[in-house]
């Protein structure tokens, strides 16, 4: 699904849906505020949301 078509169905969407929605996200947001790593004392420039090794990524690659 893209964001416009994710915006239109959020226009549309019923309250039951769109409580349904605000749960996923506050579970998500549970989930990145719990993960290791990811308190203020831990935080620098990526807010310790993403760790390079944990997605298999090179920090040292150029991003472009």
């Amino acid at each position: 699904m893209d964001i416009r078509t994710f915006g239109k169905f959020l226009e549309r969407a019923e309250p039951e849906e769109l409580r349904y929605l605000c749960r996923v996200f506050r579970m998500i947001l549970d989930y990145c505020a719990t993960r290791p790593g990811s308190g203020p004392e831990d935080s620098d420039d990526d807010m310790g949301l993403f760790d390079a090794d944990e997605l298999g990524l090179d920090p040292e690659e150029d991003m472009d």
